[in-house]
């Protein structure tokens, strides 16, 4: 007698092919390729950014130089920027003569601050007193005057036209040059002889260094606002010579001409000698040049 064996089945069987789930193996292999596609891309975009940094860098370079090279200190103009604005870009000579108003505002306040500590001594007499309150006034006085000159030139433009240019340029010589007196000022108010002799020796040095900057300033500054006024007015004389040009060719061609195309007013003869193929001058000339005929 067979014996029949009942085999019972899950309620669900498994897929046949189970769900593809990525290994650790596949996700490793992944990630380099995506690295590998990323990386040299970066590096590029890298390699680009440092050569136009570098590329802006000679710009600026150059620039400082060429710009330093008009002012009084030369040497002084460019170890003052460089040393106060190394990641400045220098782009426009007006963007180096800013750096430098910068650098005198420091030296200013260094200055301030120089005659601050020897108004704290106890032993001044009333003239040094005097010197140095005045000192300070004068301090205040350069302070704004070089704010108003970055100020003024924040709005300078090369291409305002001769009239505005001119009035510029004027504004920012006096405003330096009240800034360069005012050190003067502050150093007459000590003797060379006596004991105020000390307190000079003392603030001369801070006085000389920001007289010489400001001097720089003002180089700079006369050059630039020279060569754009000189370039504004030769643009302006070539546009009023086009528009006379203009004029002419107007009036020209509004006068009533003859079927020829000449002026009625012309006169037979002059209709003439313009129809002429070539003109023969009414005049003998030596053949050796001497201005002397023949016979």
């Amino acid at each position: 007698m067979a014996i029949k064996t009942r085999i019972s089945l899950p309620e669900t069987l498994p897929p046949a092919n189970p769900p593809f789930r990525p290994t650790a193996h596949r996700r490793l292999v992944f990630f380099l390729t995506i690295s590998s596609l990323l990386l040299p891309a970066a590096a590029i975009t890298n390699i680009a950014a440092t050569s136009a940094n570098h590329q802006n860098s000679h710009i600026s370079h150059a620039i400082l130089h060429s710009t330093c090279i008009t002012a009084r200190h030369p040497e002084l103009c460019v170890s003052s920027i460089s040393s106060s604005s190394s990641s400045f870009l220098h782009l426009l000579p007006k963007d180096v003569i800013h750096a430098s108003l910068n650098f005198t505002l420091t030296a200013v306040v260094h200055a301030t601050s120089v005659a601050r500590r020897l108004s704290a001594l106890h032993n001044l007499t009333p003239r040094e007193h005097t010197a140095l309150i005045d000192c300070f006034e004068m301090f205040d006085e350069t302070l704004d005057e070089l704010h108003r000159v970055n100020a003024e030139l924040g709005s300078y433009r090369s291409d305002a036209g001769h009239n505005i240019l001119w009035r510029h340029a004027a504004d920012l010589k006096i405003l330096i040059s009240a800034a360069m007196t005012n050190q003067d000022s502050c150093a007459d108010g000590f003797s060379h002889a006596g004991v105020d002799r000390r307190l000079r020796g003392a603030i001369i040095g801070d006085l000389t260094h920001v007289e010489h900057l400001c001097g720089n300033a003002l180089a700079m500054i006369r050059n630039m606002t020279d060569a754009d006024i000189t370039a504004a007015a030769a643009a302006a004389a070539t546009a009023a010579a086009e528009q006379r040009r203009q004029n002419l060719s107007e009036d020209l061609s509004q006068e009533e001409t003859t079927s020829e195309g000449v002026p009625e007013w012309m006169s037979v003869e002059d209709r003439r000698l313009m129809e002429a193929a070539a003109v023969v001058p009414h005049v003998t000339v030596a053949a050796d040049g001497s201005g002397i005929t023949g016979p």
